[in-house]
């Protein structure tokens, strides 16, 4: 295996693994009926909006790798982490 396929593979598995975290955070604060732990969680949820947000635009916009190629075909950061 080549170092540019495992640099791949490790940007992909690491898109995912921050794609399912902001659902799951998304999640998390949906179901929190705690006023003071909705806050936390709200921190946990806009965390993940800002890691996913960078990582798509850092991957058109100064590395010309598709969204596919990292995983983020099917996510909308503002649809599947906001809730928008």
């Amino acid at each position: 295996m080549s170092d540019q396929d495992v640099y791949r593979l490790y940007l992909r598995d690491l898109g995912y693994i921050f794609k399912e975290n902001a659902k799951k955070a998304r999640e998390d604060l949906r179901n929190e009926p705690d006023p003071e732990k909705r806050a936390f969680r709200e921190g946990f949820v806009m965390a993940y909006y800002d890691v996913v947000t960078i990582m798509q635009l850092q991957t058109i916009g100064f590395f010309q790798v598709s969204y596919s190629d990292l995983g983020f075909d099917d996510f909308d950061p503002d649809r599947d982490v906001l809730g928008m």
